[in-house]
């Protein structure tokens, strides 16, 4: 029995090729995408597999970008560092690699002290429970009766030296005032009359543009009144700067806000 052959015509149509991995052009348009939507460290792992099959300037420069912005400057400039071999007069590659070495050099990235996060309850601890690390109040020798007579006469005299030259000061700028073509002009005046001007354009500043942060009947950090500083903090500075003003002891302490250059009555407070 004979063999029967059959003659197969040649399929015209092209065959399709598998997509397979995807272009170099379009892993590194993938990586920029993942960079600019913070998205780092899903970056550095595809960054990581493209070094493995292939490195060259291009995945060296975005390893760089990539683990500044994770903060790691050490490896940055590493990487900076080898894609400058490539491209050694790049000035992108210049300024990115001087910035990661200068700031892994510095360790800019290590909070110093350490990030805190405080409580409601202890920003609200009135300040006489605190523990200020102070050395013991030294003991102080009673003057002698002609040095403590000499002390209340400086005192008194400080006193009305300070009364009269608040009174002059006020008195001087009611008069003459700031009045010129620009506010800040106590330059153009005498120095006797421009100090005189200064320290009215200072009072005026602390009278009308600098606001306390908290209610009118409030002390800084809604501190309890009436509370007895410690005996130490009348010889010493705490290193958290309260007891500075021992009638309000948070005042411009660590933890409290600042004063506001905008009236109480122009903003919404907080609730709650």
């Amino acid at each position: 029995m004979s063999k029967v052959t059959t003659n197969k015509r040649p399929d015209p149509r092209p065959k399709r090729k598998s997509l397979g991995a995807p272009s170099g052009a379009l892993k590194t348009a993938m990586v920029l995408e993942l960079i600019d939507q913070a998205r780092f460290e899903e970056a550095l792992k595809a960054l990581t597999t493209m070094a493995e099959q292939d490195v060259d300037v291009h995945v060296h420069a975005l390893l760089g970008l990539t683990y500044f912005q994770l903060q790691q400057y050490q490896n940055a400039a590493l990487h900076y560092a080898a894609a400058l071999e490539h491209s050694p007069n790049h000035e992108d590659l210049l300024a990115m690699y001087e910035k990661s070495r200068v700031n892994a050099l510095s360790a800019v990235h290590e909070f110093v002290p350490p990030a805190t996060y405080l409580e409601r309850e202890v920003l609200l601890k009135p300040a006489s429970q605190e523990d200020p690390a102070l050395p013991a109040s030294r003991a102080q020798q009673k003057p002698f009766l002609l040095r403590r007579a000499l002390i209340r006469s400086g005192n008194l005299l400080g006193w009305s030296l300070g009364w009269f030259s608040m009174g002059l000061t006020e008195l001087w700028g009611r008069v003459m005032g700031y009045r010129d073509a620009i506010w800040t002009n106590w330059y153009r005046r005498p120095l006797f009359f421009a100090v005189l001007t200064l320290a009215y354009m200072r009072d005026m500043l602390n009278r009308n543009n600098l606001n306390s942060a908290y209610p009118k009947d409030s002390l800084t950090g809604f501190q309890p009144r009436s509370q007895r500083p410690p005996e130490s903090v009348q010889q010493y500075r705490t290193a958290n700067g309260s007891w500075n003003n021992l009638d309000d002891p948070r005042e411009g302490a660590a933890g409290t806000r600042f004063g506001r250059n905008a009236a109480v009555a122009a903003v919404q407070p907080e609730t709650g």
